[in-house]
């Protein structure tokens, strides 16, 4: 199992208040719950999309018998000495003899530590029409060459840095993915707390997983290869590969999908894709992310190793991101959900404190007044009081 993780690694920033960042996904090895994988399954998930691959592009040409018959007599002939290599790079592996780079991870090689992989994202600061976060351009494009119409554009989906604010429950939540090249819509589902915070529940439902048959305006995204609800076609994205991504166990997909796969149980606790936000502020809460991609299997005429298979959606791997709100970080969020409220009586107190204070100051000066003119007339009174002569008296020569 590898734990993925992505840091920002390079910041730009135009002059229409417009940031270009580009990420540096990594993928670390979980040691402590990792257990060596038997040889059998490393040769068969290593052989089965490149072979795959290759087995599918014939059926876009012209020369389509010809390149049929080169790909099989090429997987037939070349098979075992595929499946040979394999193995001498596995045991060179385990051996030692082969050494990576430091740092590196045999998982997704080609991605990991790679600023490129998942391209230039130009998003808004917000400093001009307060959108802070949303996608303006991917790869220095504004709609992704992927999907037609309106699938193919942005329409104001998040980054996944920044969500928009004051979510209502009728709100749906956009967010850019670069691993399925197009944008995920979230439906809200019920509400919750959080750490006795209030948050919005949002889920992968139908307008995330429809093609079509049940969302209509979701056909474009099947780009002509459409198939049941609850599977996601992403082909184009990966390079012609037959790759379908789903909910995990094929969680809220059409049973049309586990009809030749046995063991497969969804359950909801165990594969539901949801994010839980902070309404006003549209921070999360919490964040369940999974996916499972898989590989369509399907015979193609005049390849041999595909001939006589049935149709199936083949589960490779599955991953999830867990994240919920540390405890301690509460306190900061209610006060920042409750900031306005805060400034509000914060300044209702100071003014009501400072309209007493002028009374006090008023009252003060109006009373010494007062005193000081009562004084004054007392002292006027006293003073018309006093004994006057009222008989001089005579002087005796």
């Amino acid at each position: 199992m590898y734990e993925p993780s992505r840091k920002v690694v390079q910041t730009a920033y135009e002059k229409n208040f417009k940031q270009n960042i580009s990420s540096l996904p990594s993928f670390e090895r979980l040691k402590k719950i990792c257990s060596v994988m038997r040889e059998k399954v490393d040769l068969q998930l290593g052989q089965d999309r490149p072979s795959l691959t290759t087995a599918m592009h014939p059926k876009k040409l012209f020369t389509f018998f010809v390149c049929s018959c080169c790909v099989s007599v090429i997987l037939i002939v070349f098979g075992t000495l595929l499946i040979c290599f394999t193995h001498i790079i596995y045991e060179a592996i385990l051996k030692g003899n082969l050494v990576l780079q430091p740092g590196s991870s045999a998982f997704q090689v080609w991605r990991n530590g790679s600023e490129d992989f998942d391209g230039e994202f130009n998003i808004d600061t917000g400093r001009s029409d307060g959108k802070i976060g949303e996608l303006e351009r991917w790869k220095f494009q504004e709609h992704t060459p992927y999907y037609p119409g309106k699938c193919g554009r942005f329409d104001g989906a998040s980054a996944g840095d920044f969500f928009p604010g004051n979510l209502k429950k009728d709100s749906i939540v956009k967010m850019f993915s670069s691993d399925l090249c197009r944008y995920v819509e979230l439906e809200f589902a019920e509400e919750v707390m959080i750490h006795g915070i209030t948050g919005y529940k949002f889920i992968a439902g139908q307008k995330f997983l429809d093609n079509g048959t049940k969302v209509p305006e979701n056909k474009c995204f099947c780009d002509g290869d459409c198939m049941p609800s609850g599977a996601l076609n992403v082909s184009n994205c990966r390079h012609g590969s037959p790759a379908f991504v789903t909910l995990p166990n094929y969680y809220s997909a059409d049973p049309y999908y586990t009809r030749h796969i046995e063991g497969v149980v969804p359950d909801k606790e165990r594969d539901e894709f949801y994010m839980i936000f902070e309404p006003k502020t549209g921070i999360p809460l919490e964040v369940a992310a999974r996916l499972q991609l898989n590989l369509r299997i399907q015979p193609i005429p005049g390849v041999a190793l595909y001939r006589d298979l049935p149709t199936v959606f083949f589960p490779v791997l599955y991953f999830e991101q867990h994240v919920l709100l540390p405890e301690d970080m509460t306190m900061s969020i209610k006060l920042l959900v409750h900031f306005e409220i805060i400034c509000l009586a914060v300044g209702v107190f100071c003014i009501s404190a400072g309209l007493l204070a002028q009374f006090c100051l008023c009252y003060k000066a109006c009373n010494t007044k007062l005193i000081q003119r009562k004084a004054s007339k007392r002292r006027n009174e006293l003073e018309d009081r006093s004994i006057k002569e009222q008989v001089p008296l005579k002087r005796w020569d």
